[in-house]
């Protein structure tokens, strides 16, 4: 399934203009969301850790080879095939997450603070984000910096790092407002045994 969509969105962007249906349609983006679902899948499977740490590796090696044209060349989007590359890549990176040691340096990295903070409002920042770039580019935008500083690069450093800390403003917002409270209602739709006497 995840090949399919793949091949489905690569073939859509060779026989049309590229649309931003590649980018967002749940049939052209799964391939992201099977990866990490096969790799979940055989962490609770019978594999042996090295295996599953092999595998992990495979991938990140993969993953990397397959993206590296476009961490090369950003501008080309390669028929979106980064889109699969990528999502090969941290599926491995997940993997080996998943599986290092408890004393090693990596599980020091993964269960860094700073990364548990993003990953709690990471979803409201996945969602906040689009809307965000159009509705700012009047006021606050690569060319307008660019303008100001007198160089693209600092420019578009100075506009990932603002655009950051808007989305992730509105996404603690966001939580706080609207998120924590309607979680709070899962405790209304709990499963009850009904053969329980």
């Amino acid at each position: 399934a995840a090949a399919l969509a793949a091949i489905g969105r690569i073939g859509w962007t060779i026989t049309n203009d590229t649309s931003v249906a590649v980018d967002v349609a749940t049939w052209f983006r799964c391939d992201a969301l099977l990866v990490g679902s096969i790799f979940a899948l055989w962490l609770r499977g019978n594999l042996s850790l090295s295996a599953y740490r092999w595998l992990g590796w495979c991938a990140v090696m993969t993953g990397l080879l397959l993206s590296a044209p476009w961490i090369l060349n950003p501008e080309s989007r390669l028929k979106t095939i980064p889109h699969t590359s990528f999502a090969i890549l941290f599926g491995g990176l997940v993997a080996l997450a998943a599986t290092s040691s408890a004393k090693s340096w990596t599980q020091r990295i993964w269960n860094n603070r700073v990364l548990a903070l993003f990953g709690r409002y990471s979803y409201a920042m996945y969602v906040f984000q689009a809307p965000l770039i159009p509705l700012m580019a009047p006021l606050f935008s690569t060319a307008l910096l660019a303008d100001l500083c007198g160089s693209l690069l600092l420019a578009r450093l100075l506009y990932i790092t603002g655009m950051t800390i808007l989305t992730f403003g509105l996404a603690v917002a966001s939580w706080h407002l609207l998120e924590k409270h309607c979680l709070k209602l899962k405790k209304r739709f709990e499963l009850r045994n009904v053969l329980s006497p």
